[in-house]
């Protein structure tokens, strides 16, 4: 009898496991995706101080987003195969790499 009253509190503690999983995922997608809902607030301020077109702004972004949908199940994949600190330090790579090429920026347009 014991066995079961186990095996049963610890399927309720994996099923609020799981609860709280998904419940932390959707918040931390709310927090990423809410510049895609404010993005329209920032392109005037971007082609004033940078003199773009808003077409040229506008694609940009909607290339961000399209890379960031498409590229999501790639990188669960990776994490599957190769496990969340390789991907975290991959991650932690390339960030490193683009603070490193933006913090000197030349203009490349004129």
């Amino acid at each position: 009898m014991s066995s079961t009253a186990s095996t049963s509190a610890s399927l309720d503690q994996a099923e609020a496991s799981r609860w709280g999983q998904l419940a932390f995922g959707v918040a931390c997608m709310v927090a990423a995706s809410n510049i895609q809902y404010s993005w329209t607030q920032f392109v005037p301020e971007i082609q004033k101080a940078h003199g773009w077109e808003r077409a040229a702004i506008q694609t940009a972004f909607s290339i961000f987003v399209v890379v960031q949908t498409w590229s999501t199940p790639f990188l669960g994949h990776f994490i599957d195969r190769y496990g969340p600190r390789l991907a975290h330090l991959n991650g932690v790579i390339q960030v490193l790499a683009q603070l490193s090429s933006v913090s000197n920026p030349t203009n490349t347009q004129h």
